[in-house]
């Protein structure tokens, strides 16, 4: 005999299950077609996220460089030689004249010596060659003085017996008076040809002289160029400051025309900075520029800009107008010239990717950070560190300044 079956009482607990699972079955739904599957994940603590503010935005331009020196003596030797003694070492302050080193040259003491004998021969030859000269022109000075002595005797005599001629009984005879007359134009001729004889020597004496000097001459000048060769063996500081680059020791061979070191002053220096060539257009002379110097930052102004290009840098040189002690010669720094200052504007740190004056594309955060979404805005000046916004985003949105090559231009990524 068949039992009927009895009905089971349903209980509260089936009921609610029955009314429980198309609810979770609808909200797992939800997330399985709203969820954006696509979306690139990357974890936070690898991300850097920066936020748009408004505040005034310093444009600049960063470069790096070195610490110079204006107006550096060079130390240069004028002569070869071999290092003797060393009397001063790299970073010594020097005053000007102080003797820096010695050199020794065999060959140059040697060739001075011959130039000193060739002058002391030189000038005995001329000595003897104006004694000379100085004989025969006194020799002719009393020729003349004899014929003078002659001339004017004969003279009296002629005058007188011209004097006597004319009277009516004259004393003498005209035999008498004619040997007088050719006796006293004799004399004259010889007196002036006396004196046209001194005065020809005097003239070829001079140039005799000339000779026998012009050869004292030259042989003063190479003695004088031997002796400063000799002189020049020592070498001295030109000016005063501080050494730098003098590292020599006793043996060591010198070339002429060597550097051998420099003298800076320490209180006149520059930074010679290389920028970027694709900014240099923002760069004149007369701008400011901040230069940090063991951590410190000093005051500046561009002094002047290269106007060759080197690779993707450019030369700038600023002078350093505040004061420090802490910059050195050769020191490497890091400088921003600032180039203009933008009042209450929209700006946020510059990602990498950043366009100057166009569409730069960034990963703005959702207002729950857990995601990113790619969006394009509109940029102005660039600065080192900074963007100007002005367009694409409002002031408080957060973007991601940090490089995601790994992304691929993703449309948004999750952050974990």
């Amino acid at each position: 005999m068949d039992r009927p079956l009895a009905k089971k009482k349903r209980t509260a607990k089936f009921y609610a299950m029955a009314v429980g699972t198309p609810a979770a079955l609808a909200l797992c739904l939800v997330f399985l077609f709203g969820f954006d599957w696509d979306a690139k994940a990357i974890d936070r603590d690898k991300i850097r996220i920066a936020q748009v503010r408004r505040g005034d935005l310093v444009v600049d331009v960063a470069g790096s460089g070195r610490v110079m020196p204006f107006g550096v003596e060079w130390v240069v030797a004028r002569v070869p030689g071999v290092v003797t003694k060393v009397h001063a070492e790299a970073g010594d302050e020097v005053r000007e004249g102080q003797l820096l080193m010695e050199l020794t040259n065999n060959e140059t003491d040697v060739q001075l010596a011959q130039t000193e004998s060739k002058l002391l021969e030189a000038r005995a030859m001329l000595s003897s060659k104006n004694f000379e000269l100085l004989s025969q022109e006194m020799q002719l000075q009393s020729a003349v003085l004899q014929t003078q002595s002659s001339y004017e005797a004969d003279k009296v005599i002629y005058d007188s017996y011209t004097k006597l001629m004319d009277t009516d009984y004259s004393p003498i005879s005209m035999l008498e008076f004619l040997k007088a007359k050719v006796a006293y134009q004799q004399q004259e001729q010889l007196y002036k040809l006396s004196q046209s004889q001194l005065e020809n020597f005097e003239k070829s004496k001079v140039a005799q002289l000339d000779e026998f000097k012009s050869r004292v001459r030259l042989a003063e000048h190479e003695c004088d160029q031997y002796r400063t060769y000799v002189k020049d063996l020592k070498i001295v500081a030109a000016k005063a400051g501080v050494l730098q680059d003098f590292d020599y020791k006793v043996g060591q061979q010198i070339t002429v025309g060597q550097n051998i070191g420099k003298i800076v002053d320490p209180q006149s220096l520059f930074v010679r900075l290389e920028l970027p060539a694709m900014e240099a257009n923002k760069i004149a002379k007369g701008q400011t520029a901040k230069i940090e110097v063991n951590r410190q930052m000093v005051d500046g102004v561009v002094t002047r800009i290269d106007p060759n290009v080197k690779g993707t840098t450019i030369d700038v040189d600023v002078r350093l107008t505040g004061g420090t002690t802490s910059a050195k010669v050769d020191m490497f720094v890091n400088a921003r010239v600032i180039v203009a200052e933008l009042k209450n504007t929209l700006m946020v740190a510059r990602p990498a990717a950043a366009v100057e004056n166009g569409v730069t594309q960034v990963y703005r955060l959702a207002a729950n950070n857990s995601h990113a979404e790619l969006v394009d805005i509109n940029t102005g000046a660039l600065s080192s560190n900074e963007m100007q916004v002005t367009g694409g985003l409002h002031e408080g949105d957060s973007i991601i300044i940090s490089e995601l090559n790994g992304l691929r231009g993703a449309h948004s990524v999750r952050i974990n």
